[in-house]
C-alpha cells in the first residue's frame, strides 16, 4: 500500500503544471502607453512549472526569441508572474509601444505552450499636415489643440516647436526655456492621447507657428496671432474735476478690452522735481486707496483713487512697456467755507433743537478734516464739541451723508449751557463763528386784584451775569416781561372803565326811584279831585334828536273814581319809563300846532 501511494506522488510531480487552455490562442487589443497583461496559468495555480518561457515571434527573422528585462526593448517593462500565485505564468508588458504588438508563446516541458496575439493600436494625429489659425489676447490662456484619433492612445514620444524667424529654424518649446518658464502645460494625465499645449499668459512674443509633431513625416501646425494692447485716445489729455472725499476714475484702456499688457504704470508729475513718479499702493501718499483695473477686464487699465485730498489733482499718465501713453490732467476742488470769518447770531429756546449751519461752497467737497468749538468763558479756551463728552453725548449730529460738503451742527434738547459761541474750524484761513443765544419758556402767573394793581418780577441786573451774551439774553426776557405787563394793564382799565358804567346806571337807577316816589305822594294830595285830570301817574318822555325843537309827548293814565273812599286813601303804585330813541323819525307826531294831551285809563287795584 505504501508503495502505491509512492508511486503516485512520483508520477504527479513528474507531470507537474498543465497549462490552463494549452495550444489556444488569445486575442488581446490594447494601445500605446497602457499596460498589457499576457495570460499564462497552470490549472492548479499552486503548482510552478520547474521551467517556463514567454517568447515572442520575429517576423523579419522567423524565429521565437526570447523575451528578457535584460534586452534592450523590453528593459524594465516586463514583469513575469507573481509571487502569491506560483502557477500564475502571466507577462506584463508596460508601458506599450507599437512595437510591443505580434504573437507572444508562453511554453513550458515537453511542448506544452499557450499563445497570445497582442495588437497595439498607436497614436496617428487628427488632421496630419493641416494647418489651424488660431487668435487670443496678450494676458489670456490660450489651447494649441493636437490628439490622437485614438485618445487613449500616447506616442512614445512627440514635440512641440515653434518656428524662428530670425534663424529660420524649428526651435523646441520646453518649459524650461526662458521665453516659457512656468507658462506651458502638455497634454492631460486622463487622456494620453491629448498632445494638446496650453499657454498661459500670453505675451506679444508667443505670436507665430508652432508644430506638434510625431515623426518627421506626421506632424500638425497651428498658426497663432496675439494681438496685444493698444492704447484709447494716445497721447490725448483728458480733463477731469472732482471734489474732496470723492472716488474719481482715471480712464486708461486697450482698443481690445481683452487684451492685457504685460506691463503697464501709472505715473504722476512732480511739479517739485520735474520728475513724473510711479503710484503706488504702498507709497504714503495713495496706501489703501488706489486700486488699478478690474480682473474680469484685462484691458481695462483705469485707476481708481478713493477719498480724494487736495494734494491728488496733478497730471497723471498711463504708459505701457511698448511706449503708448495717455495723460489726464485732474482738478480737485476741496472745501471752502460759505461767509467765513463772519460771526452769525441764533436764537433758540430751552427743549428745543437748533442747527449751527456750516458748509463748502461746493456741497460735494468733503473736507479732510474739521471740527466743532465751543468758546469756554471760564478758561478762556476753545474746546472741541464730541459726542463723547458728557455735555454734548447722544444730542449732537454732524452733517450729513448725502451732502458731504455740509457741516452743520445739529444740537437737540437744548440747555441754559448750551448757549454761547461756537467755531466751525477748518484750518487757520478757513473758520466761522456763532453765537447761540437762549431764551426761557414763558410761565408767569396774573392775580387780577380789585385795586387794578399787580406785581411781576424784574428782569435780572445784566451786570450779575457771567458774560455780555448771557445779559442780553436776560435783556430780551425783561422786555418780553414789560409787554406781557402792558397787556395786564390794558386789561384792568378796560374792567375799571366796565365797572365805572355800571356805577352810573346804579346811580341814574337810584335817582329815578326817588322821584317815582315823590310823585306817589303828590298824587296822594290830589286824590280828592274825581275828573280824568286828577293825577298824572307816568309820563313816557320821546326824544328824536334830528328834531330842532324837542318834541314830548305826555300819555297820563289817571285812575278811575269806582272804588270806595277807603280805597283810595291806600297808596297808589306809579310807573315810569323813559325811553331814548336815535331814530330818524319820531314815535308820535303832533296833530296840530296847539298842544295836545292824550289821556289813558289805568286800572290799579289795591289788595
Amino acid at each position: 500500500m505504501q508503495v502505491c501511494v509512492y508511486l503516485l506522488l512520483v508520477l504527479h510531480a513528474a507531470d507537474g503544471c498543465t497549462l490552463d487552455s494549452q495550444k489556444e490562442i488569445k486575442f488581446i487589443t490594447a494601445h500605446t502607453g497602457e499596460s498589457v497583461l499576457l495570460p499564462c496559468s497552470c490549472t492548479d495555480t499552486h503548482t510552478r512549472p520547474e521551467i517556463f518561457t514567454w517568447k515572442k515571434y520575429n517576423t523579419h527573422r522567423n524565429t521565437w526569441d526570447v523575451i528578457s528585462s535584460e534586452r534592450e526593448q523590453y528593459r524594465n517593462r516586463v514583469q513575469l508572474g507573481t509571487a502569491h500565485s506560483p502557477g500564475n505564468l502571466s507577462l506584463l508588458i508596460s508601458p506599450l509601444i507599437e512595437q510591443d504588438g505580434g504573437q507572444y508563446r508562453c511554453n513550458i516541458k515537453w511542448g506544452k505552450y499557450r499563445d497570445v496575439s497582442l495588437t497595439v493600436k498607436g497614436c496617428t494625429l487628427e488632421q496630419p499636415r493641416g494647418t489651424t489659425d488660431i487668435t487670443a489676447h496678450t494676458g489670456e490662456s490660450v489651447l494649441l489643440p493636437c490628439s490622437c484619433t485614438e485618445i487613449q492612445a500616447k506616442p512614445e514620444r512627440f514635440t512641440w516647436k515653434k518656428y524662428n524667424t530670425y534663424r529660420n529654424t524649428w526651435d523646441v518649446i520646453s518649459s524650461e526655456s526662458e521665453q516659457y518658464r512656468n507658462r506651458v502645460q502638455l497634454g492631460t494625465a486622463h487622456s494620453p492621447g491629448n498632445l494638446s499645449l496650453l499657454i498661459s499668459h500670453l505675451t506679444e512674443e508667443d505670436e507665430g507657428q508652432y508644430r506638434c509633431g510625431l515623426k518627421r513625416e506626421e506632424f500638425r501646425n497651428i498658426m497663432l496671432t496675439v494681438k496685444g494692447c493698444t492704447l484709447e485716445h494716445p497721447r490725448q489729455t483728458t480733463i477731469i474735476t472732482a471734489h474732496t472725499g470723492e472716488s474719481v476714475l482715471l480712464p486708461c484702456s486697450c482698443t481690445e478690452i481683452e487684451a492685457k499688457p504685460e506691463r503697464f504704470t501709472w505715473k504722476k508729475y512732480n511739479t517739485k522735481r520735474n520728475t513724473l513718479d510711479v503710484i503706488s499702493s504702498e507709497s504714503e501718499q495713495y496706501r489703501n486707496r488706489v486700486q488699478l483695473g478690474t480682473a474680469h477686464s484685462p484691458g481695462n487699465l483705469s485707476l481708481l483713487i478713493s477719498h480724494l485730498t487736495e494734494e491728488d489733482g496733478g497730471l497723471y499718465r498711463c504708459g505701457l512697456k511698448s511706449g503708448g501713453v495717455r495723460d489726464i490732467t485732474l482738478t480737485v476742488k476741496g472745501c471752502t467755507l460759505e461767509h467765513p470769518r463772519q460771526t452769525t447770531t441764533i436764537s433758540a429756546h430751552t427743549g428745543d433743537s437748533v442747527l449751527l449751519s456750516c458748509s463748502c461752497t461746493e456741497i460735494q467737497a468733503k473736507p479732510e478734516r474739521f471740527t466743532w468749538k465751543k468758546h469756554n468763558t471760564y478758561r478762556n479756551t476753545w474746546d472741541v464739541i464730541s459726542s463723547e463728552s458728557e455735555q454734548y453725548r447722544n444730542r449732537f449730529q454732524l452733517g450729513t451723508a448725502h451732502s458731504p460738503g455740509n457741516l452743520s451742527l445739529l444740537i437737540s434738547h437744548l440747555t441754559e449751557e448750551d448757549g454761547g459761541d461756537y467755531e466751525c474750524f477748518l484750518n487757520e484761513r478757513e473758520n466761522l463763528y456763532i453765537r447761540l443765544t437762549l431764551e426761557g419758556i414763558s410761565t408767569t402767573k396774573f392775580t387780577p386784584r380789585s385795586d387794578s394793581t399787580t406785581r411781576s418780577k424784574a428782569p435780572s441786573d445784566p451786570s450779575t451775569t457771567e458774560s455780555s451774551e448771557r445779559a442780553g439774553t436776560q435783556a430780551e426776557d425783561g422786555l418780553q416781561t414789560s409787554s406781557t405787563k402792558l397787556f395786564y394793564y390794558i386789561s384792568v382799565a378796560v374792567g375799571a372803565v366796565v365797572l365805572l358804567l355800571l356805577a352810573v346806571m346804579g346811580v341814574l337807577c337810584w335817582r329815578n326811584k326817588v322821584q317815582k316816589r315823590g310823585q306817589s305822594g303828590l298824587s296822594k294830595e290830589q286824590t280828592v279831585q274825581k275828573t280824568d285830570e286828577e293825577t298824572q301817574d307816568c309820563s313816557t318822555v320821546l326824544y328824536s334828536p334830528e328834531q330842532e325843537d324837542l318834541t314830548v309827548l305826555y300819555a297820563s293814565v289817571n285812575p278811575k273814581t269806582k272804588r270806595k273812599t277807603a280805597q283810595k286813601e291806600q297808596d297808589d303804585v306809579t310807573y315810569c319809563t323813559v325811553v331814548h330813541s336815535q331814530k330818524t323819525k319820531p314815535v308820535h307826531t303832533p296833530m296840530d300846532d296847539a298842544d295836545y294831551t292824550e289821556y289813558a285809563s289805568i286800572n290799579v287795584k289795591s289788595n
